[in-house]
């Protein structure tokens, strides 16, 4: 990664992390003052906003710096359509298949991060 050393890449990806993690917080006040399918919405758009943010960090000689705007806009919308993913998985199931609406939608998820590569 344009030359970091180990910890200097694992600092760098911390960011994005720490920002999903506080889209996740975010997400789980915005269920019930909005509900899910509001929070769906801003959580898409937080993240488009991020990733055309991010584009402009895109070129090979741009730094970190460049990408850290974006990639913390983006965590956070990721965060948020993260909740409401699992609130939609949990919504209306009965308390008995909870596990199975658990293991679909982790099913899914993972299904959609392996078409993506």
């Amino acid at each position: 990664m344009h030359g970091y050393s180990a910890l200097q890449t694992g600092l760098a990806f911390l960011v994005p992390s720490l920002a999903i993690a506080t889209g996740t917080q975010l997400g789980e006040r915005l269920a019930t003052r909005i509900g899910n399918r509001g929070m769906l919405v801003i959580g898409f758009v937080v993240g488009a906003a991020g990733t055309a943010a991010m584009a402009f960090g895109f070129d090979a000689g741009a730094g970190y710096g460049l990408l850290l705007p974006g990639l913390v806009v983006s965590g956070v919308g990721q965060g948020i359509v993260w909740t409401s993913m699992w609130i939609a998985a949990a919504t209306g199931t009965a308390a008995d298949e909870q596990g199975v609406a658990n293991g679909m939608a982790s099913t899914a998820l993972n299904k959609g991060h392996l078409a993506a590569r």
